[in-house]
């Protein structure tokens, strides 16, 4: 993944979120606010129980790609530090449904509270996880209007470092880790020589801006649906045109069990993926005499893709993306990189997280 691709794009998000205007950012000195906040664990953190000589807290992200650019450091800094009497908690801010779909480009989750705790377990984070999204008390008592942003307390939980995890250009510039730093010098006695950085990543989600949700979908269900009759030639062309962008192809027939929800899913995919250059062709296998019945599938399931339509004799071309033999023809999905190489291919139902993060490999791979 391009460091200067995702520092244009959380830039883009910066300039087009507005701050919250009531909060009021902790500075030297001040006491940690108290909290109580469940984990993913189930449980509740009482801020008062930590009785590591210094604690950070660090609000993060799953959908941040700064955040998850600082994972690895989060992990190394508990391993480091730990025994010497340094704890670590993280904290996500957002709610769920305030985040657009298209700013979820560079994951393949949310952050929700059921999400949190498969990034947890995907990365294995030794440190308490924890979610703020429900009420969002915690973050405004802090002030964080963006994430990553970390916050160092000492002993008495006055606040002796505010700011960046590190540099997000170049996460493993030893000379930018300014957290890192901060706890070297208080576990050293000394106060640390930066105590405030800037901080750099995605918006807070707040609830206030769920309408912002509501009108991107709102113009999605406006978007144009168009439905073309395909034949053997066209699929051939589909096939071998390498247009540089990865794609999503789906082949599928008003037969399968779960055609409709599955193709709720992979239309919510592309309007995520396709400010990245993903690109999704459905194909329907019923014949052109179904057209309309469909088309009106099409519409409903908000899919404004390349969408195609044939007998299942014509799609002769695509059957090397089938994947395992099965009894029914469809449906099936393979995803192509750049190439135009599959790089993935499924049969039957829609597994949309496997199929995200396949998705973004291929997308990172460019």
């Amino acid at each position: 993944m391009s460091i200067n691709r995702i520092m244009l794009y959380v830039l883009l998000l910066l300039m087009a979120a507005p701050l919250h205007s009531s909060l009021h950012s902790l500075e030297k000195g001040d006491q940690m606010p108290h909290f109580r906040l469940k984990g993913i664990d189930g449980k509740f953190y009482n801020s008062q129980n930590f009785p590591s000589r210094l604690l950070a807290v660090v609000f993060i992200s799953n959908h941040c790609p700064v955040s998850q650019n600082f994972q690895e450091e989060l992990l190394a800094l508990v391993e480091d530090y730990e025994a010497r009497g340094f704890g670590l908690i993280a904290i996500s801010p957002n709610d769920p449904q305030a985040i657009p779909p298209d700013e979820l480009a560079f994951s393949d989750l949310g952050d929700s509270l059921a999400e949190m705790k498969i990034r947890a377990k995907d990365f294995k984070y030794t440190f308490p996880y924890l979610y703020d999204g429900s009420t969002q008390d915690t973050s405004r008592a802090f002030g964080v209007r963006v994430t990553p942003h970390a916050y160092l307390f000492d002993a008495k939980r006055s606040l002796r470092y505010s700011g960046r995890i590190g540099d997000p250009k170049n996460p493993s510039n030893s000379n930018r880790q300014e957290l890192r730093q901060a706890i070297e010098a208080l576990i050293g006695g000394n106060s640390p020589k930066v105590e405030q950085s800037p901080v750099f990543g995605s918006s807070i989600k707040w609830k206030k801006n769920r309408y912002l949700v509501q009108k991107m979908n709102e113009r999605f269900s406006r978007e144009t649906i168009v439905l073309k009759n395909a034949d053997k030639r066209t699929y051939e062309f589909i096939r071998k045109n390498v247009s540089l962008r990865p794609k999503v192809i789906y082949v599928w027939s008003s037969k399968d069990t779960n055609y409709r929800e599955d193709l709720l899913k992979i239309s919510a995919m592309h309007k995520i993926y396709r400010k990245r250059g993903l690109e999704l062709i459905t194909s329907c296998i019923d014949g052109v005499d179904e057209h309309e019945n469909i088309y009106d599938i099409l519409k409903n399931t908000l899919c404004s893709s390349q969408n195609y339509i044939s007998a299942g004799a014509e799609i002769s071309p695509l059957a090397d993306l089938r994947g395992e033999s099965g009894d029914r023809i469809t449906p099936y999905l393979a995803i192509l990189d750049h190439k135009g190489l599959p790089v993935y291919r499924s049969r039957g139902g829609i597994n949309e997280l496997v199929i995200k993060k396949e998705v973004l490999k291929t997308l990172n791979r460019k």
